[in-house]
């Protein structure tokens, strides 16, 4: 072990896997669980980075992937995260590999995808990447507000249930990028009159920079906010 990794160690945090599950054609469910866990300040929807490249030197930045927290439990200091295996990459190489008792590297990540109370109607749209970010917000916002959605796949088999064994949100097979589909359903929403709005989308980096770029140009007079967070992309290393 070098320098580098050994103070790499000392500056992130540690957890051990406690479960995993594959729950769908495409997707694990890892459960993670540390001491660490009990204090922290936590608000749904941050993200931890984990390091993937078991074996290897922990300081390798391209080893890190981010994943949403599905679910937070303080009482027994677990997180669990759904970890999406499509890519090929070095995370869908650690979720397949890992095994229960294995310890993990991890760091918090905050972004503007976080739970917001003060919403009257929200919508929540995106890929199988964001489902669990998504099922986390929605399952933490009060029983009182409107909420819309759309997750979209290709292919219906990589759905799964929220971590209660529910299904709240709604699913529509599309092909990959369906920008159109997405722009219509998010200026909907939008226009509609009564209410504060909150948009969260997610996924793609090309659909989001798709809808960035609509919201801007076109959609500039509607009354409500977007939050717009990429998960992925063809050319991207980690989510950062």
């Amino acid at each position: 072990m070098n320098i580098i990794e050994i103070a790499a160690q000392k500056l992130l945090r540690q957890a051990t896997i406690i479960h995993k599950m594959q729950i769908a054609r495409n997707v694990y469910h890892i459960r993670l669980q540390s001491r660490s866990f009990k204090n922290v300040s936590y608000r749904p929807g941050y993200f931890l980075r984990v390091f993937c490249g078991k074996g290897e030197d922990i300081a390798r930045r391209e080893k890190a992937r981010c994943y949403s927290v599905w679910n937070f439990n303080r009482a027994d200091r677990t997180i669990d995260i759904a970890v999406v295996t499509h890519s090929g990459g070095p995370g869908a190489n650690w979720a397949k590999l890992c095994q229960t008792g294995d310890m993990v590297y991890f760091d918090w990540f905050k972004s503007d995808l976080t739970i917001d109370h003060t919403g009257d109607h929200y919508l929540l749209l995106g890929d199988l990447t964001t489902l669990a970010h998504f099922y986390e917000i929605n399952r933490n916002l009060p029983p009182d507000k409107n909420v819309d959605s759309l997750i979209y796949v290709e292919n219906e088999n990589d759905l799964f249930q929220d971590i209660n064994g529910q299904t709240p949100l709604n699913f529509l097979q599309l092909s990959a990028n369906p920008t159109d589909v997405i722009i219509e359903k998010l200026s909907a929403f939008l226009l509609q009159q009564g209410g504060k709005r909150i948009a969260y989308i997610g996924g793609d980096i090309r659909i989001c920079q798709s809808v960035q770029r609509y919201f801007q140009q076109e959609c500039q007079k509607a009354k409500g906010q977007i939050r717009i967070k990429p998960f992925w992309g063809p050319a991207m290393r980690a989510l950062k």
